[in-house]
């Protein structure tokens, strides 16, 4: 037997026994108690107070939860474009300084150096002359991001402003600019440029100060019985290697103060090594600011401090030979 649903008002068994079930279609002024279900209808003002945790969508999520992945995905999406935003600020910023650089550079080399005249062979070395270059002097440019707080006199002088004029006797040097530091030193090299030059046994080259009583380029930086750190003086005359320095306590970070005030003990060697030379002897008038001691090692004269603050030149002489090493302290 077959049911049956239609709209008319009734239900009844036709002639060949099947059912129909009608289901009424009520209007809603027929019903008591709907004459204000248009107003419920259009009142947006969740009357029955249903939460978003309360209804679901059709993937069975509800709107709270769809809610939330939308605001993560909106806030990651802000992120992402604050980061794009300060990555480009850095990139214009660097840009900017990038583009300062050259102009610094180009306003620096505001000559090219040209080549004065020409070389004719000889058989012999020879060096040309230049037209806008001294290469005896080193120009330091794009000062706004580096003004040096110190430089090592040991190897530099002031030839103006801008530049300074290396004061060792000729040679290879390794010069270095510290930008933490802001500190411009060198180190003395080989003949070649293959290492760090050392003592040859004709008294060229460079001596390295090992122990304690001098650090480089402060007090501070002394190398104690470490060699690696051994404290390079360079050659300033043929057989003459000279340091000039401030005194300072023990410790002193103050840039230029690389003499301790007090409490000397060490020696100049060949090398960052313990190849050392003869035995030490004084200068006359040195003895009033050192003495040798047993073991060799130089130290401050007993009751002598040196004057912080002040300016000292130190000098070791090997013109009478390595064997015969001369050392000299006066005040400048």
């Amino acid at each position: 037997m077959a049911v049956y649903e239609h709209k008319p008002t009734m239900t009844y068994v036709d002639e060949i026994g099947d059912e129909h079930r009608i289901f009424p279609n009520t209007k809603k002024e027929c019903v008591e108690g709907m004459e204000d279900i248009d107003d419920h209808l259009l009142d947006t003002d969740n009357p029955h107070k249903v939460t978003a945790a309360q209804v679901k969508l059709t993937d069975g999520t509800t709107v709270e939860a769809a809610i939330g992945t939308a605001l993560n995905t909106a806030n990651s999406a802000a992120s992402t474009a604050s980061q794009a935003a300060t990555a480009a600020q850095n990139a214009q910023e660097s840009a900017n300084a990038a583009l300062e650089a050259v102009t610094d550079l180009v306003n620096t080399i505001s000559a090219v150096p040209t080549q004065n005249g020409m070389l004719t062979y000889t058989g012999s070395e020879q060096s040309p002359s230049w037209n806008n270059y001294n290469p005896e002097t080193l120009t330091l440019g794009g000062a706004d991001a580096f003004t040096p707080a110190w430089i090592n006199p040991d190897f530099f002088e002031a030839a103006s402003a801008t530049s300074v004029k290396l004061v060792p006797v000729t040679g290879k040097y390794r010069i270095t600019a510290n930008l933490a530091t802001r500190v411009i030193d060198a180190l003395v090299l080989n003949a070649d440029g293959s290492g760090l030059a050392t003592l040859s046994d004709d008294g060229h080259g460079a001596v390295y100060f090992i122990g304690y009583g001098i650090g480089s380029p402060a007090a501070v930086n002394e190398p104690g019985w470490t060699t690696e750190k051994g404290v390079c003086v360079p050659e300033s005359a043929p057989g003459i290697y000279t340091m000039t320095a401030q005194a300072g306590l023990e410790g002193s970070t103050t840039l230029g103060q690389r003499f301790r005030v007090s409490g000397w003990s060490g020696k100049f060697f060949k090398n960052r090594g313990w190849d050392g030379l003869g035995t030490f002897s004084l200068a006359a008038g040195t003895e009033v600011f050192f003495s040798i001691a047993g073991d060799g090692n130089i130290e401050i004269a007993q009751g002598v401090t040196l004057e912080e603050g002040a300016t000292y030149e130190l000098t070791l002489d090997v013109t009478g030979g390595n064997d015969h090493p001369v050392v000299s302290l006066v005040k400048k």
